[in-house]
C-alpha cells in the first residue's frame, strides 16, 4: 500500500527534520544550543510563515490546532519560563495558543515523567483533535540508567509507537 504523501511537521532551512510517526533526535554537546533550538521549534509552531519571526531557520506552523507537548526534564522552573518566553519573544507573540502543553518535569522521576506524557497525549489528543508534536528536551532523564541498553531500547521504542499511534513527530 502506497503511503500519503510525505506531511513534514518540521523544517529546517528547507529541509525536512520531522514526520508524523517518526522519532527526531537533536543531539549535540552540552551548551551547544539544544535547548535553544527547541524553543524555536516552540516558537515556529506558534509562527504563521508570514510573521517573519526569528525561529533559527525552523518553520512548522500548526495551522490544525492540535496540541504541542513541551516537555522540559533538565532546567529548574525559572530557566523553564525563561524558556518558555523566549519562545514567545521569538514567534512574536504576546500570548502562548490554548494547544500549546508546556511542562518543566525535572523533579519528577523517570517513570513519572513517561507515565505522564502517556496520560497527556490521550487526554489532549482527544481535546484537540490530535497531536502537532511532542518536544522532550533531555529524554535521557526519562531513563533511570543511560547506561543500560534493554532500558534505552525499551524507551526509544515506547517513543516511536506513541509517535506512530497519535501520528506525530517525537
Amino acid at each position: 500500500r502506497q503511503p500519503p504523501p510525505l506531511r513534514p511537521i518540521f523544517t529546517l532551512a528547507g529541509t525536512v527534520i520531522s514526520t508524523p510517526g517518526n522519532l527526531t533526535a537533536i543531539t549535540a554537546q552540552a551548551k551547544a544550543g539544544k535547548s535553544s533550538l527547541m524553543s524555536a521549534m516552540v516558537a515556529a509552531s506558534m509562527s504563521p510563515p508570514d510573521f517573519k519571526a526569528d525561529c533559527l531557520g525552523i518553520a512548522g506552523y500548526n495551522t490544525t490546532g492540535k496540541a504541542l507537548i513541551y516537555l522540559d526534564t533538565e532546567q529548574s522552573p525559572d530557566d523553564f519560563w525563561h524558556t518558555m518566553n523566549r519562545a514567545k519573544l521569538r514567534g512574536k507573540v504576546a500570548r502562548s495558543p490554548g494547544w500549546l502543553y508546556a511542562y518543566t518535569i525535572a523533579d519528577i522521576p523517570a517513570q513519572g515523567g513517561r507515565n505522564g506524557l502517556q496520560i497527556k497525549l490521550a487526554k489532549l489528543s482527544a481535546l484537540h483533535g490530535g497531536i502537532h508534536a511532542v518536544i522532550i528536551d533531555g529524554c535521557a532523564d526519562l531513563v533511570l540508567d543511560v547506561n543500560d541498553a534493554e532500558e534505552c531500547n525499551g524507551f526509544v521504542s515506547e517513543l516511536h509507537r506513541l509517535a506512530i499511534r497519535y501520528d506525530c513527530p517525537i
